[in-house]
């Protein structure tokens, strides 16, 4: 998984080009953009790109909410196991 956050294009060469390479060379691997601004994506890694276009803050905010939200079930979960 390579998981570019809110990097703009004025300095590609440090991780867009690197991580779109990496993307392109192991078939295996996920290239996720968080950005509200959409870049011409190469097509030898289209299939495997995912562009996210919401605020950054608010994916991350609401992530940590549902894995909280999941962990205190897990401990609820494994409460009446016992």
């Amino acid at each position: 998984l390579y998981l570019e956050f809110g990097i703009g294009y004025s300095t590609p060469q440090f991780v867009i080009h690197p991580f779109r390479h990496m993307t392109r060379k192991n078939e295996k691997s996920l290239y996720v953009t968080m950005n509200k601004k959409a870049y011409r994506i190469p097509n030898s890694i289209q299939e495997r790109t995912v562009h996210l276009t919401e605020d950054i803050s608010t994916m991350i905010t609401t992530a940590i909410r549902n894995d909280s939200t999941t962990q205190n079930n897990n401990i609820e979960e494994t409460k009446d196991v016992h």
